[in-house]
């Protein structure tokens, strides 16, 4: 009795052995990944490293061979993300014609796949780049009308709002102080519907720039102090360097609080020289460098050397 029940336990043993046997015979391995793909991979990842570090000259080259890489595949819509993001690492080192030539491209292959999301924000690259090039200000008219009859029929409140904001950016330069203020505040509603608080702050700083244009100073400051908010609540170094600036202009130019503008003004310039942004650090010494003068304080030299 004993050994018999002792054998049935073994052959019970040697089912469940052997199911688990046939369970992984059952489960073969994933086939191994083609070459070709591990490479777009891998340059894709090492090409959002670099972005996230902000290496752009590293990243837009990185993200140049993924798109060769992902063009050899035919894998279009890739492509195509790789481009715009070359665009964005080409337009963060001022290299507008290289960033406005990427982003053409990758408008091209997102516009043959029908992908009109993708689609739109190529064109708000390419007007990004094509505003900061002073020969493009015929074709940039026409772009913009071209866009403002087709934004009509945008879906998507981020996209509304990004183009509303590069609507008002070309109006302000165009000196139409109240069209760009319709556009920045209604690209504020735009991304107030997409939950995108930096996009928010981003369009109310654009007001205070555009209250300063028309000597609104007052306005002005208390739309920087909003900014400056918002800013700090996304945690978000540039943008808090420029409503410090923006915040101690406004007070320096109502001639108001001047030791308050000069602690905002010091504290921008040094905060651009950490962020490495030196033309916006040199503008802000030079408000700085008014402000003490109106002050009756110590020369440029001195601002600058405290701002280090």
């Amino acid at each position: 009795m004993e050994s018999t029940g002792r054998a049935t336990l073994q052959w019970i043993l040697l089912c469940v052995l052997a199911l688990g046997y046939l369970g992984c015979r059952s489960a073969k391995p994933p086939p191994p990944q083609p070459r070709a793909v591990k490479m777009a991979d891998r340059l894709t990842t090492q090409a959002e490293g670099l972005s996230e570090q902000q290496n752009w000259t590293a990243a837009a080259n990185e993200w140049k061979r993924a798109a060769e890489q992902h063009g050899l595949l035919n894998d279009l819509p890739q492509q195509a993300v790789a481009l715009h993001n070359a665009g964005q690492a080409e337009l963060e080192q001022a290299h507008y014609e290289e960033a406005l030539h990427l982003f053409e491209k990758a408008a091209e292959l997102n516009q043959k796949g029908g992908r009109n999301t993708e689609w739109w924000r190529n064109q708000i690259g390419l007007l990004q780049a094509a505003v900061a090039l002073t020969n493009r200000s015929d074709d940039l008219g026409t772009k913009f009308e071209d866009l403002t009859a087709k934004a009509k029929d945008l879906k998507e409140p981020l996209i509304n709002a990004l183009f509303l904001n590069e609507l008002g950016l070309w109006q302000r330069r165009q000196k139409s102080a109240d069209q760009a203020d319709a556009s920045f505040q209604q690209a504020e509603q735009s991304f107030t519907q997409a939950q995108n608080p930096t996009g928010v702050a981003v369009a109310v700083a654009n007001r205070a720039l555009l209250a300063e244009d028309v000597g609104k100073f007052a306005a002005a400051e208390d739309l920087w102090r909003n900014a400056l908010s918002r800013f700090e609540r996304v945690s978000d170094p540039p943008g808090i360097a420029r409503a410090l600036t923006g915040l101690g202009r406004s007070l320096f130019r109502q001639n108001k609080s001047l030791a308050d503008a000069e602690d905002f003004l010091r504290r921008a310039a040094e905060n651009f020289g950490v962020l490495k942004k030196e033309p916006e650090k040199k503008a802000a010494l030079l408000v700085l460098e008014d402000c003490l003068r109106a002050e009756g304080k110590a020369p440029t030299s001195g601002a600058e050397q405290k701002s280090k």
